[in-house]
């Protein structure tokens, strides 16, 4: 918005005041050829002419300067500086119309003399509080900079208009040019600006234009608007769907190249049509652009109401080898534009050469996205002789297997740029590379795809992909398949030709979407580097000479398959080992026999491959059908041509059509182990495993572990020689978590483990104890970037320290006695965890940690781990011939799941030595049991009791029941499950977990049927808080901020210092499960004791029953923490808040107690089974505070005393009559005749003649005060 500077803003307000009096409209002539309907609204149109407020122009030619006096205003571009104009004019538009076209005109002339026609200038709006006589290069006003220098900022302005048009007055030098600012003044109106402000600039030259003080004033500047009187639209909204940004936009015809005549496609029009607008430039600014504008309006587009297409002009192709940008718009019915969106797209200088033969052929160089400011061909040497070292500006680069210093080359292609056709076969794809120099013995190279695609040409080292990012081994960690493999690099001819025609294949069917990432290696992972200096050397994109730089030469066609089919494996499945059976021992079979799906290759040529190595380096057996005929579904490499022992083999197959089409390599491997099993006698045969085993293979078996730490919660020991186990209070907790991958070594079909086990090594340890063994659950971890809290790094446990979910079953606990040494071998049975690993076909999870335990000892354990040098741990099984398969899951029976336990019958005497009792429906033998019970549901704790059939006493095998050789702990929530074993012993999945209660009862028998029971807080079932207690106290204080006493030792009653009530709430659950059952409550005392060091003595304690639901968060004020009020503060509502009095006593010192029969009565009748009082008192004197031990005290905490008696009995609902003395009489003394009242009279009651009630004792409560 234009300010005017003080000196100006009396004549604008003068000027403001004439214009809104005498403005000169020029009415549009409305279109009145047919009669209109009064009630029908009419929509004219008016020209406005809006008044001029302001002109200047800005310039970095001094861009301190104001240039506001000079005579006429600079716009454009020279060889010294560039210059802007701004305008400004008063914004007179009203809400109720809108602007349906707007043209800024302004008369020039040339600079130094260029051609009108290679002068484009453009309009954009004035963000900014612009004044004249203020606004240079640097600032819209004195105390205003610009975001960007010469107003260039997205906050100082809109985007650039459409290229305003030319037209010359006469034969003069003079021009009128026209910009185009509808959708500029149509913005500046719906946001009610005050003023209508641009910003003019132009390339390609200088414009020379004049201002309002001219002597001509023809020429001065001028705003005119076409306005109709309605409101304003939104503009509408459209999609363009014709290109996809960043993307080369291709012709459709077979020779691969641009389209320079694309057709434009919009589609989800809400409006009346459409705008396109191309540039070359990115702010759509060009010299080079033609009049690139195309719209609905004035072009013959093709389509509906909502859809359309035009393809531009052959007048007005672009240009091979640019980058064009897009943009478009939608108008509306109220003539209304919407915002500009832009896209772009490719435009790459490429032509496929006709082979003639149903072929085409593509030349691409370095060169071909130089337009882009891009590299077609990106390429770096990464060496680790300079392993922080960027060579990517070298115009050489080396491949090198040398110990001392290894080098290869990753190649970057981004054909994704040049859009080749997704229907295309590739024939051939070559990647050309010229050889500068060899030194040393030849390099056998090979060319790989590599998924570790973030390196920077300017940037990677060996060490870095770039300057954020750290990889392994200068990125061999990403390595793929080979490409290509076996090439000589000291071949004769320097040229050679690294194809990569399958990878592209499969990048074309997956859309090409990235670039093609090649690595050319000397060496692969597990290969040996050479102990001397042996290079090969290219010559680089860098070299700057087109006879030496690498080219990329693609040779495709097109063909009636969009895909091949992948071929199926089937056996061995992968990573699986060959086994030979001598009888029933087991040893790695040298020649395996290899099997495939023949129907998923029978349509196709295949090519099969074998190799040592999982890049397909070192491939030593090759096929190819389309060059010799071979069996349709196997290869057995049969005894002249026998695999050797410990090496894990690497087999691939891809399918060809007749057409050349590649489809997807399919992989897999097979393990042909060195390993022979031992005969132990009948039919039993051991297998043991240990890292480095193999002969050939030395991370096979893939056995890791790591150790995690509390007190380092995001350490990792990756590579530690110790497996260490540490719980210490004072420091922390140390957990190991251990893996081996069973799958290399997964039984033949008809074996099965029977047992097996972990033996570790003793390096030290501190105090004696227990270390137990869990299975994990978690089969993805990372021993490199496992922490406490994290399992790779990225993902965290369950819960801390391999707990919750992550962490399984207890499998084994062994006890490291004080006299253990170095060196001393320690086993664990593992045999469960085994069975299912090879069940599964995965690793075997295990986690070493201390058992809870109730010594406070501090204790460390440390054994050797997979990466010590000597007595790594070892992992064994013992398998015989037969059935690896489950036996079926039982069903828990007896006891019940939530069952307490009691004997039967009137009494509360618990069961300690139940008899557990299942079923199972198994198709196979079951022939032995085992069980778990614990306090805990993931039976780890020191409480769990595991027994089996093979080891203890108790068993029914036949009936499926345990008897406990001991009585359980009584006052605990026990847990249990079960298990079978079948006949090859295999050991089922654990049972649903069942749980059962063994209350602690305090109770003691009176007679054959009465029971004197205690409950005291939490005592009868700690572990599930049974009976729960709870109490508080409020003071009938009103004051602004109520206070919660719930977590104080003790609970007060009587008055305060001031003067105000204090009274105790108590709340005691009486339990379903703690009844004995068939009976009923026949007394009932509630116990408190009084501190005798703080209590006072004599005062009137009474206990009434709650009427409200109080919780323990309440105060004085509300009984909840719902905010839910008493009726009186403080809860001593009579009637409302408490009921009436249940007994009465004179506070003393210690224990004390009152008759809570009835409202425990009551309590059970309603169901609730939980009493609920207050202890009340009304003292008249300040300070006399009676304090009772709380629910929560450390001692002499509350308790209930409950007589029961045999057998239930419904509670009476009938309530006596008073019948003397009557209600509200006096009370005489008959004996005398004189008026004496009578101090000691009899009362009398009956129960109403319907009652069936007969009591055997009455109680009765006389008091002086029917309110208190």
């Amino acid at each position: 918005m234009l300010s005017e500077t003080n000196s100006r803003r009396s004549a604008a307000a003068i000027l403001l005041a004439i214009m809104f009096l005498s403005a000169d409209l020029l009415v549009a002539q409305s279109n009145n050829g047919s009669e209109q309907f009064e009630d029908e609204k009419t929509i004219s149109s008016v020209l406005l002419r809006p008044t001029f407020i302001g002109e200047t122009y800005i310039s970095n030619f001094d861009s301190n300067f104001d240039f506001s006096n000079q005579p006429t205003n600079l716009i454009g571009v020279n060889s010294s500086n560039e210059a802007r104009g701004m305008y400004g004019f008063l914004n007179i538009v009203t809400s109720v119309q809108t602007i349906e076209s707007a043209t800024l005109n302004l008369h020039c002339s040339v600079v130094d003399a260029t051609p009108i026609s290679q002068i484009k200038t453009y309009a954009s709006n004035n963000y900014r509080d612009w004044r004249v006589g203020e606004s240079t290069w640097f600032n819209a006003n004195f105390s205003t900079f610009w975001q960007q220098t010469g107003g260039d900022g997205i906050n100082d302005r809109s985007q650039w208009e459409l290229p305003a048009s030319y037209t010359q007055i006469g034969s003069t030098g003079m021009y009128k040019v026209a910009y185009n600012v509808t959708h500029l003044t149509q913005q500046s109106a719906t946001n009610f600006e005050q003023s209508f402000d641009f910003i003019i600039s132009s390339i390609g030259g200088m414009l020379d234009c004049e201002k309002t003080n001219n002597q001509n004033a023809a020429y001065e500047p001028e705003l005119i608007l076409n306005v109709s009187s309605q409101s304003a639209g939104d503009g509408g909204s459209v999609e363009s769907n014709f290109a996809t940004d960043d993307t080369a936009l291709m012709s459709s015809n077979f020779l691969l190249q641009p389209e320079i005549n694309p057709t434009m496609s919009y589609v989800n029009l809400n409006g009346t049509g459409v705008e396109f607008q191309f540039s070359y430039g990115e702010d759509f600014r060009n010299v080079n652009d033609l009049n690139w504008y195309y719209s609905t309006m004035n072009n013959s587009f093709s389509g509906n109401s909502t859809s359309g297409s035009f393809t531009l002009p052959n007048s007005d192709s672009f240009t091979p080898g640019s980058y064009v940008y897009y943009r478009y718009r939608s108008i509306d019915s109220t003539s209304m534009l919407s915002n500009w969106s832009s896209g772009n797209f490719i435009l790459p200088d490429i032509l496929a050469t006709n082979n003639n033969d149903g072929t085409a052929t593509l030349v691409l160089t370095t060169d071909v996205l130089n337009f882009m400011g891009m590299k077609f061909i990106e390429d770096v040497e990464v060496s680790s002789g300079s392993s922080s070292i960027n060579l990517g500006g070298n115009s050489i680069a080396t491949v090198s297997p040398s110990l001392t210093s290894e080098s290869l080359i990753h190649t970057r292609l981004n054909l994704h740029k040049l859009g080749l056709h997704s229907n295309s076969t590739i024939v051939n794809a070559d990647l050309l590379l010229e050889r500068s120099s060899t030194f040393g013995s030849p390099v056998m190279l090979s060319v790989h795809g590599n998924s570790q695609n973030q390196w920077i040409e300017s940037e990677a080292s060996w060490r870095n992909s770039n300057s954020l990012t750290q990889w392994l081994s200068g990125g061999l960690g990403g390595l793929e398949s080979s490409q290509m493999t076996g090439i000589d690099g000291s071949q004769v001819d320097p040229n050679f030709r690294f194809s990569f025609k399958n990878l592209l294949q499969e990048k074309i069917d997956d859309g090409l979407e990235d670039p093609v990432e090649l690595s050319i290696v000397g060496r692969v992972p597990g290969e040996d580097n050479s102990n001397s200096i042996d290079t090969v050397s290219f010559y680089t994109s860098e070299i700057g000479t087109m006879n030496n730089e690498p080219a990329v030469v693609i040779k495709y066609s097109w063909t009636g398959n969009s895909s091949v089919g992948i071929p199926e494996q089937l056996s061995p499945l992968d990573g699986h080992p060959v086994w030979n059976l001598t009888g029933h021992n087991l040893s790695g079979n040298t020649t395996p026999i290899l099997e495939w799906n023949a129907s998923s290759i029978s349509s196709y040529n295949y090519i099969f491959e074998v190799s040592k190595d999982e890049y397909f380096r070192d491939v030593i057996t090759r096929l190819d059908t389309g060059k010799v005929s071979y069996p349709l579904n196997y290869y057995d490499f049969g005894s002249n041509t026998p695999l050797d022992e410990g090496n894990l083999y690497h087999w691939r197959m891809i399918n060809y059509d007749n057409d050349g089409r590649a489809g997807t390599y399919s992989e897999s491997s097979f393990l042909v182990s060195s390993l022979t099993s031992t005969w132990l006698g009948g039919d039993n045969y051991k297998m043991t495993l240990s890292n480095g085993i193999e002969s050939d293979e030395s991370f096979i078996p893939a056995c890791q572990d790591s150790s995690l730490v509390s007190y380092s919660p995001d350490f990792n020991d990756f590579g530690s020689p110790f497996i260490q186990i540490q719980d210490d209070s004072s420091i922390g907790q140390m957990v190991s978590i251990f893996q081996c991958d069973l799958t290399n070594y997964i039984l033949p079909q008809g074996y099965a483990v029977t047992s097996s086990s972990i033996e570790l090594t003793l390096e030290s340890l501190t105090n004696p104890g227990d270390v137990g063994l869990w299975e994990g659950n978690n089969h993805d971890w990372s021993a490199s970037k496992a922490t406490w809290n994290s399992y790779d790094g990225d993902n965290y446990w369950s819960v801390p320290g391999v707990q919750g979910s992550d962490r399984g079953q207890l499998l084994d606990t062994q006890s490291v006695s004080i006299t253990a040494q170095q060196g001393d071998k320690f086993s664990w049975n593992i045999t469960s965890a085994t069975q299912f690993a090879l069940r599964e076909m995965r690793p075997v999870d295990l986690i070493f940690d201390i058992p809870q335990d109730a010594s406070s000892n501090s204790k460390f354990f440390r054994f050797n781990s997979n990466f010590n040098v000597a007595n790594t741990p070892e992992l064994s099984f013992i398998y015989v011939p037969g059935s690896n398969q489950l036996p079926s899951i039982p069903n828990l029976e007896y006891p019940l799941n939530g069952e307490w336990l009691y004997e039967n019958g009137f009494t509360l005497e618990n069961i300690q030595n139940p008899i557990f009792d299942w079923n199972i429906s198994s198709n196979i033998p079951v022939v032995g049991w085992s069980i778990d019970i614990d306090t805990s549901d993931t039976f780890s704790s020191p409480e769990l009791q595991s027994y089996t059939s093979w080891n203890d006493e108790g068993f029914d095998i036949a009936n499926s029941e345990f008897e406990l050789p001991n009585d359980l702990d009584d006052g605990q929530k026990w847990y249990w499950r079960v298990r079978a074993l079948s006949s090859t012993y295999q050991l089922g999945d654990w049972s649903a977990t069942s749980h059962f209660f063994i209350p602690q009862n305090d109770f003691s028998i009176i007679d054959q049927n009465h029971i004197l029971q205690e409950l005291r807080h939490n005592e009868v079932l700690p572990a599930v808080s049974l009976p729960h207690f709870e109490d508080t106290y409020i003071v009938d204080e009103d004051i602004q901020l109520p206070i919660n006493h719930q977590s104080e030792l003790e609970v007060l009653v009587g008055t305060t210092n001031t003067g105000f009530n204090s009274s105790g709430l108590l709340r005691m659950n009486i339990d379903s499960e703690l009844q004995p059952v068939n009976s009923r409550v026949i007394s009932a005392h509630l116990h408190l004791y009084s501190n005798p060091l703080l209590s006072s003595v004599g005062e009137s304690i009474a206990v009434r029953e709650i009427l409200q639901p109080w919780t323990v968060e309440g105060n004085q004020t509300s009984y909840d923490d719902n905010y839910n009020n008493w009726s009186q503060i403080g809860g001593r509502g009579i009637g409302t808040d408490i009921g009436p009095i249940l007994d009465i006593q004179q506070s003393s010192l210690g224990w004390m107690e009152w008759n809570v029969t009835y409202a425990v009565q009551q309590a059970l009748f309603s169901g609730t089974n939980s009493m609920s009082v207050m202890l009340y008192s009304t003292i008249d004197t300040h300070d006399r505070m009676v304090h009772f031990s709380s629910v929560d005290a450390s001692s002499n905490r509350p308790y209930l005393e409950l007589i029961w008696s045999n057998g239930s009995q419904p509670l009476s609902q009938d309530f006596p009559n008073n019948d003397f003395p009557a209600d509200n009489s006096i009370s005489w003394d008959s004996s005398s005749h004189a008026l004496i009242a009578e101090k000691a009279p009899t009362f009398e009651w009956s129960l109403p003649s319907t009652s069936n009630f007969n009591p055997d004792a009455w109680r009765i409560f006389i008091d002086n005060d029917i309110n208190d």
